[in-house]
Order: C-alpha cells, then sequence, then structure tokens
C-alpha cells in the first residue's frame, strides 16, 4: 500500500497522487474541505480584538471581517479595490501610489492575505499609515514564511526560507498603534 494514495478528509477525500508535480493540490486554498487553517486563526484573533473594529474601517476586496466583527460599532464601511471592476469597492487604489486617498480617516484597517503580493511593501505601509486617525490600528495578516535574500548571511546561497515563530503570523498590529 502506498502512502501517497486518496485520503479520506471530512471535506472528502484527497487525491494527493505525485507530490512532485507543480500545480497545488488544490486552487481553493482548501475551502473545499470546510475552513483553511489560516482563516480559522485569523478569525480567531479578530474575535478576541473585535473591540478595535469600530467607526470608519477599511478592508481589502469586501466587507466580511468589518461586518462580522465590527457589528454596529463600524458606522462606515470602505472597500479597497486595486482595480474598478469590483462593484462594491467604495475606494480603488494602489497603496504603494495612493496619494488620492485622503490622510487620517480611518479608526481601522483590516489587512489580511494581501501584503505579500505588494512588490513595494515599504510604500504600502506608509500609505496605510498614513490613512489612519492618531490611535487608530490596522490589523494586518501574512503568510508564515517568506522568500529572503540570503547572500548576506551565508556565501553561496541565493534564496531560502525565513520561518515565522507562530505557525501563522498571527493577526499582529502592522503600524502598532498609530500613535
Amino acid at each position: 500500500m502506498s502512502l501517497l494514495n486518496e485520503t479520506d478528509l471530512p471535506g472528502g477525500p484527497v487525491e494527493f497522487g505525485n507530490l512532485r508535480r507543480v500545480t497545488p493540490i488544490t486552487r481553493s486554498f482548501g475551502f473545499e474541505r470546510g475552513q483553511p487553517i489560516d482563516r480559522y486563526y485569523i478569525e480567531r484573533f479578530l474575535a478576541r480584538h473585535s473591540a478595535d473594529v469600530f467607526g470608519r474601517v477599511m478592508e481589502i476586496g469586501d466587507n466580511e471581517y468589518t461586518r462580522r466583527f465590527g457589528g454596529t460599532r463600524a458606522t462606515q464601511s470602505d472597500i479597497l479595490s486595486l482595480t474598478s471592476d469590483n462593484p462594491n469597492a467604495t475606494l480603488v487604489a494602489d497603496l504603494t501610489s495612493a496619494d488620492h486617498v485622503p490622510s487620517a480617516i480611518f479608526d481601522c484597517i483590516i489587512f489580511t492575505q494581501t501584503l505579500h503580493f505588494i512588490y513595494d511593501v515599504q510604500a504600502a505601509v506608509r500609505t496605510l499609515h498614513r490613512m489612519l486617525k492618531p490611535a487608530a490600528c490596522c490589523w494586518a495578516h501574512f503568510p508564515r514564511s517568506a522568500r529572503f535574500a540570503a547572500t548576506t548571511w551565508t556565501a553561496g546561497a541565493t534564496t531560502g526560507v525565513l520561518p515565522a515563530p507562530r505557525s501563522t503570523v498571527c493577526l499582529a498590529t502592522c503600524l502598532a498603534r498609530n500613535r
């Protein structure tokens, strides 16, 4: 019996097949088998810190977490989209160059599953910081590991993976509190 045969999981069987392939086992992040593990930790964190989701809140792509964890404390919900094809977007902007978005307008920014897709991270973080009101917070989620150039650490190595101290970098205040 092979270790790489079909395995039954709560959402149904998973065909692991040849693990040497270059395509993912699933393209839907595991939603077909239930809640992806990163979402479990994100939502658990937001539930514990839901009191910080209040006033004018901005979220990327949709406002599911704003509605769910801000409830009536969120008096205005803004949805940021990179392109104008999102009919629910109230702001269309590239965070690396969003000078048209006013400064100090948000009490809370929920920023999940996004920063690792942005090439100019520093510009995006500066924009997020600029958009926050004093004493506001930005809750951000980042993947567990990140690529880095190791040439400054060891000769000959060009890339590697730098693991985070926890299984996910559990939504930290990416900008601390804007104080």
